[in-house]
């Protein structure tokens, strides 16, 4: 299995052990094709009883309580679940319905198996028709200097979430950069400059998105930044 078609037709039918099994016998493929291979190698144990880090989980707590949102009987999608804490959160406090875009086939299969409905689509250049729902979140998946390098059109991005969320909650990542206090994804000194005279930070703020920082889920240096929308 050299590419995600050949990967995803492998993993879409696979069971909950038979994933967890793959997982974590097959380190060497795997760790190449994603970051959060050594993540989710180290937690789970069954899917079924899966509840994420705790800490993970705080992180998504902390950001829908500062925004007092009310997601009872909500629908929550998030662009690049990653292992799904905001998901899992959005659940515990209510939401209806839990759904996210994602092309990492083993990622796919994990949150299918949680539960969640999922889109396995590429939506940085690939924009599906998706459900109206009430809440758009993503952290992490959308990457500044990835996005900007390769020309993706913030704007037209936007305008597609906002043509099927009307509330928006983004944090954007960055390349790698020098390594400080343990961090080594990092939007300081010239980096954060160059950021925040960019067409993302510039996009964002034109479109009507309020800029925040939540302590627990924001981070001075990988995460300084989270953008949205809410009506």
């Amino acid at each position: 299995m050299n590419n995600y078609i050949q990967l995803r037709e492998h993993c879409k039918d696979m069971t909950m052990d038979q994933l967890v099994s793959w997982i974590q016998e097959t380190p060497g493929h795997y760790q190449n094709l994603t970051s959060l291979w050594s993540y989710i190698h180290d937690q789970v144990d069954n899917i079924q009883e899966y509840r994420g880090a705790q800490h993970h989980r705080e992180i998504w707590s902390s950001i829908y309580n500062f925004l007092d949102l009310d997601l009872k009987g909500k629908k929550v999608m998030d662009l690049g679940p990653g292992s799904a804490e905001s998901l899992i959160v959005a659940k515990d406090m209510g939401a209806s319905q839990c759904l996210f875009i994602d092309n990492d086939p083993v990622i796919f299969r994990f949150c299918e198996l949680l539960g969640f409905k999922g889109y396995y689509n590429d939506y940085r250049t690939q924009r599906p028709s998706v459900d109206t729902v009430d809440y758009v979140v993503a952290k992490g998946s959308i990457n500044s200097d990835e996005w900007t390098n390769n020309k993706i059109d913030i704007n037209k991005f936007l305008e597609w979430i906002e043509s099927f969320s009307q509330n928006i909650i983004i944090t954007p990542t960055y390349q790698k950069g020098e390594i400080i206090d343990g961090w080594d994804y990092t939007c300081v000194g010239e980096h954060r400059e160059r950021y925040l005279n960019g067409p993302i930070h510039n996009t964002f703020l034109n479109r009507g998105y309020k800029q925040i920082y939540v302590d627990g889920h924001n981070h001075q240096y990988r995460f300084p930044f989270t953008y949205c929308k809410l009506k």
